[in-house]
């Protein structure tokens, strides 16, 4: 995880680049299950739809 550049504003975001190693799998049974895994990952729908946040003044 790093902070990284929105190209379209100019302001900040934070990327990620993961690399995965599933050896017991063909390169095909790996990228199928790599692609499922993005559809339920919990953080790959952050990154694709965003998140709800609420700012408090305290």
């Amino acid at each position: 995880m790093t902070f990284g550049r929105d190209p379209a504003d100019g302001l900040f975001l934070i990327t990620a680049d993961l690399a995965v190693s599933l050896p017991s799998l063909n390169e095909d049974e790996a990228d199928a299950l790599i692609a499922e895994a993005k559809k339920i990952c919990p953080y790959a729908k952050m990154a694709r739809v965003g998140f709800a946040s609420k700012a408090t003044r305290v």
